[in-house]
């Protein structure tokens, strides 16, 4: 509050801030300045130490989030404003998933590693790394563009990522033994997180003797890209596939139905989310007896 005339009765008679709450009006107000409350003259964000910091009141199920989609509150109760105060200016939550498939894998065959950061905001994230320890016993096979393997892991620099939004990627690796595995990785970025526990994930898979069989492989998609929000079946023509293969086209492109052709098509119901990012996904095509094969790139989602 920046005044200290209030009226009950129509402007007849004036009162001051004391005798309006006295009515039961505004008991989260105060008297105060701009220069107390405000960064700066027609900035509205507030500045540390202001007392409009912690001192305002819920209104349940109407404003859970402020003016820039920050969820209030983001201290100890909320804020007096349009905007709620953080003493760091640009937090972020990152959360790391990381799954595998096959599970059980075969010796010799793809195993398949999705990483999947998902930044809950309330800010953008830049700069964001995950950085994934390889399991001992496992030969790199590839990794999606943006990915580098040194040594025993394997970086990928995803750059940077919007509030609510994710980005997958995915490394491939060949077990070379029976028994389980593990496999840890973390994501980072240049930003404060506000959850670390988040920041970090494993996956255990258990690794069983050589399959038999021939492996699949994928040569082509087709067609190989769709917008959000798209609904359609891609043929994904290959060799050695079969009878109750599985298919995973990445990040929000959900697989619905596979139907098998021959040994050389697979026909994928896929839906693309309508919030589905931008570019492109890896296909992975697992048959029944465990063997996989992840083509890189084979689909994309476009605008």
């Amino acid at each position: 509050m920046v005044v200290g005339r209030f009226s009950a009765d129509g402007g007849k008679t004036l009162i001051d801030l004391a005798a309006w709450q006295a009515l039961g009006y505004d008991a989260n107000s105060f008297i105060s300045t701009p220069d107390e409350l405000f960064v700066a003259t027609d900035d509205y964000h507030l500045k540390g130490g202001s007392p409009a910091i912690n001192a305002g009141a819920a209104l349940v199920g109407e404003v859970p989030f402020d003016l820039e989609a920050r969820r209030r509150p983001q201290g100890d109760d909320h804020d007096i404003g349009a905007y709620e105060w953080r003493m760091n200016s640009s937090p972020t939550d990152l959360i790391l998933t990381l799954t595998d498939r096959p599970d059980p894998a075969a010796t010799g065959s793809d195993l398949t590693y999705t990483l999947t950061v998902t930044n809950a905001g309330p800010d953008p994230a830049t700069g964001v790394t995950v950085v994934d320890s390889l399991p001992a016993g496992v030969d790199f096979v590839s990794a999606s563009p943006g990915c580098a393997r040194d040594a025993d892991r394997v970086r990928c620099e995803l750059g940077d990522v919007a509030a609510w939004s994710e980005i997958s990627v995915q490394i491939v690796v060949s077990p070379r033994g029976t028994g389980e595995i593990t496999n840890t990785a973390a994501v980072g970025g240049n930003e404060a997180d506000l959850d670390t526990a988040s920041n970090q994930a494993t996956s255990v898979t258990a690794v069983t003797g050589a399959a038999g069989g021939t492996a699949p492989t994928v040569q082509s998609c087709v067609p190989n890209s769709a917008n959000p929000g798209a609904q359609l079946v891609v043929a994904v023509n290959g060799s050695n596939f079969q009878n109750g293969a599985t298919a995973d086209f990445g990040a929000r492109v959900a697989v619905s139905a596979v139907t098998f052709v021959d040994s050389t098509q697979l026909n994928v119901q896929i839906a693309v989310h309508r919030r589905a990012a931008v570019g492109s996904r890896d296909v992975t095509i697992t048959n029944p007896d465990g063997q996989s094969v992840t083509k890189v790139g084979c689909f994309s989602v476009i605008k």
